[in-house]
């Protein structure tokens, strides 16, 4: 009770905070669908006048949009975990509607990253890559715990062996790293002026 400002880094930070059992000053930053995830209520109201959280409900399919314009794949990989977070940290909802506009496949493949280890979450997105690169003719790289900069050589492998095109949804570090491409933020000194 004698905080004056709580900063949330991350998904699940926001979702511990965004609740009506305090009223402090809350920022969720770094948050990959604050919508999705039920941190906000809206991209137009939070739903606490408390909270903030920056939203950009467009960000995903963007991000696919572009990666389809200019690879033209027919068949999009993906590599989430089957449940509510899974979903909306690998923007489930943003592929499958671009994929109905474009009418590109997207093919599925689920690695656990709740209540497993961090080996056990890499093992698993190493699996659905050695499978999906025999499906697919583009991946879509998303957010989750197996895919870290450590693990990304490993990752990528298989996808190099059969030369699939690969996007990363969280941004360009992961392209320093293996990744074929992204779309870089302009650091995060605009996020943090946003959130001011």
């Amino acid at each position: 009770k004698d905080l004056d400002l709580m900063i949330a880094m991350g998904t699940w930070a926001g979702q511990d905070l965004a609740n009506s059992a305090h009223s402090v000053p809350t920022v969720v930053a770094s948050c990959s669908n604050p919508v999705g995830s039920g941190i906000v209520k809206s991209a137009e109201d939070s739903g606490f006048d408390f909270l903030h959280a920056k939203v950009d409900p467009e960000r995903y399919e963007r991000q696919v949009r572009l990666f389809h314009d200019l690879i033209g794949f027919k068949k999009l990989g993906i590599v989430y975990e089957d449940s509510t977070e899974g979903k909306t940290f690998g923007g489930v909802d943003a592929v499958e509607k671009v994929a109905g506009e474009r009418g590109f496949e997207v093919v599925r493949c689920f690695a656990p990253f709740n209540n497993v280890s961090a080996r056990e979450a890499e093992d698993g997105v190493l699996a659905c890559h050695q499978e999906l690169v025999s499906k697919v003719d583009a991946i879509y790289i998303t957010v989750h715990r197996g895919v870290t900069l450590k693990s990304l050589p490993k990752l990528m492998a298989p996808l190099y062996a059969k030369k699939i095109p690969s996007f990363s949804m969280l941004g360009s570090n992961e392209v320093r790293h293996g990744v074929l491409m992204s779309i870089a933020q302009a650091e995060f000194k605009y996020v943090g002026q946003f959130h001011a």
